[in-house]
């Protein structure tokens, strides 16, 4: 829609997932390749995306569509380089993640918040730096037992529903087994532990290494706060009524420190959850033509 729009569409992906895992020095097999969180995403990689587009297409600002991870790398970015707010002509933020006012639902995460020291520690002694690899095995067991017309791709959509909230109307399950085939992509420990650090505290803040390292870092005993308040870029905030990850109290109170929001919007569908926002079957009618209204906009 947005190229048919006569917009330049830049799509970019995070380092550690299938197509970004070069490294000047390192593999992906040595642990500390694995040693980044959506921090480093946000102040090396995103500035680069962003200054690569704008480089050849000749801009000073563009347009930024981030959703869930996508948006915690904007937020983190804009509080601390603020130089990029003013590259940035409007950022719609899908499924914000950044303050957490309230804790997510979902039972994985609830699960690895009251468990964080036990996982983090059975990772660690078994040197496991990389989560969620998108291997060929996952590919073949996703058409094998997501297809149409097996008896387990039920357990397929309770998986989805387990990861993003139970929405049985916006999936098109004949396209299962493709989405389980690219999803998950691979990520670091660290970013999942840098998301269970802010939700057990409460606080948006830098990662957490201990006090010792922390003093090595940061010159402090805790890591600095991310403060969105120094953000001066415009925003739309988008969410689902049904999402578990991204909830409306959390948004609100996002709202209120932001300095520029230009609008809050609940998509209009009791059930639209974390991932309807990239695969619901209405997701044009329901989100993408109100994105590309407020695009035109600025």
């Amino acid at each position: 829609m947005l190229a048919d729009g006569g917009y330049d569409v830049w799509m970019s992906n995070v380092r550690g997932n299938t197509y970004s895992r070069e490294h000047e020095e390192l593999c992906p097999a040595d642990q500390q390749f694995w040693q980044f969180s959506y921090h480093e995403m946000a102040v090396y990689d995103l500035p680069a995306v962003i200054d690569y587009a704008l480089e050849v297409s000749r801009e000073k600002a563009l347009h930024y569509v981030g959703h869930s991870m996508g948006t915690t790398m904007t937020f983190v970015l804009l509080s601390m380089v603020p130089e990029y707010n003013d590259k940035i002509k409007l950022a719609v933020a899908l499924a914000p993640i950044a303050l957490w006012k309230v804790q997510p639902t979902i039972p994985m995460t609830v699960l690895m918040e009251q468990n964080f020291n036990f996982f983090k520690g059975l990772l660690d002694r078994n040197n496991i730096g990389e989560l969620f690899p998108q291997t060929t095995t996952n590919a073949k067991l996703a058409r094998a037992i997501c297809s149409d017309g097996t008896i387990t791709q039920s357990a397929c959509l309770t998986l989805m529903s387990a990861l993003s909230g139970h929405d049985p109307y916006q999936i098109n399950s004949t396209i299962l087994p493709y989405m389980f085939s690219y999803f998950p992509a691979g990520g670091s420990a660290q970013t999942l532990y840098h998301y269970a650090q802010n939700i057990r505290t409460g606080v948006f803040q830098q990662y957490d290494y201990g006090y010792i390292q922390n003093f090595k870092l940061y010159s402090r005993k805790r890591p600095p706060v991310y403060d969105v308040k120094k953000i001066t870029a415009p925003f739309a905030l988008i969410y689902g009524p049904n999402d578990p990850l991204s909830r409306e109290a959390n948004i609100n109170e996002l709202a209120r420190r932001l300095q520029n929001v230009v609008t809050v919007e609940k998509v209009p569908y009791k059930y639209f959850n974390h991932l309807d926002f990239i695969w619901a079957q209405d997701a044009s009618k329901l989100l993408y033509d109100r994105i590309m209204e407020l695009l035109k906009r600025f």
